[in-house]
C-alpha cells in the first residue's frame, strides 16, 4: 500500500500590503521586496490554493519621498513559513511626483511700489484672475495669500496708463500663455 505524504513546501512570492496613499501630487511608481519568494508549508490541500503569501500593512500616507520599511510575513490561514525561512521582508516603495502638468487659477492682488512723492494711485482692477500651471504637488505648495501682483511706479509722472504687474512665482510654477 503506498504511502503520501499530507504535508508539501511550496514556493511562492511575496506580495506586500501597502496602506494609505502618497502626498497629494505623487503616486508609487515601484514595489519591490526582498526577499521576492519565500517557501511555505502545509497539507497538500490547502497549500496547492495558495499562489502567494502577503506581508503585514506597510503605511506610505503621506509620503513625498521613497519609503523603505521592514514588514513581518503574514501566511495564509493553516500555512506556515519553512523552517530557514525569514518571518521579515524588506519593502522598498518608490515614489515620485505627478509629472503630468496641472493648471489652476487664482484671484491675484495687484499692488503698486515706489510711488512718487506727491502721487497717488488708484486701480482697475485690483485683482487679476491669474491661470498657473505645474506640477501638482508644486501646486499643492503653493501659499495663494503670498502670491501678488506687482506694478513698479518709480519714474512714473501723473496721468492715466496701462501697466503690465510682474509675479513673483516660486520655481516650478508659470503662468499659462507666457
Amino acid at each position: 500500500m503506498p504511502i503520501d505524504s499530507s504535508a508539501g513546501i511550496k514556493r511562492v512570492p511575496v506580495v506586500p500590503q501597502l496602506v494609505g496613499q502618497p502626498a497629494s501630487g505623487y503616486i508609487v511608481t515601484s514595489i519591490s521586496v526582498e526577499p521576492q519568494f519565500v517557501r511555505l508549508t502545509g497539507s497538500w490541500g490547502p497549500l496547492e490554493l495558495v499562489q502567494s503569501s502577503s506581508t503585514e500593512g506597510v503605511d506610505i500616507t503621506g509620503a513625498s519621498q521613497n519609503v523603505q520599511r521592514t514588514a513581518a510575513i503574514r501566511p495564509p490561514p493553516n500555512i506556515g513559513l519553512a523552517a530557514d525561512e525569514p518571518s521579515i521582508v524588506t519593502v522598498k516603495v518608490v515614489v515620485a511626483p505627478i509629472e503630468q502638468p496641472f493648471q489652476i487659477t487664482l484671484p491675484v492682488p495687484i499692488i503698486v511700489v515706489n510711488i512718487p512723492n506727491g502721487l497717488a494711485v488708484s486701480l482697475s482692477p485690483q485683482t487679476v484672475q491669474l491661470q498657473l500651471t505645474g506640477q501638482a504637488a508644486r501646486l499643492a505648495n503653493l501659499d495663494p495669500a503670498k502670491l501678488q501682483g506687482i506694478v513698479n511706479a518709480q519714474g512714473r509722472s501723473a496721468g492715466t496708463g496701462t501697466f503690465e504687474p510682474s509675479f513673483n512665482l516660486p520655481s516650478g510654477i508659470t503662468i499659462v500663455g507666457t
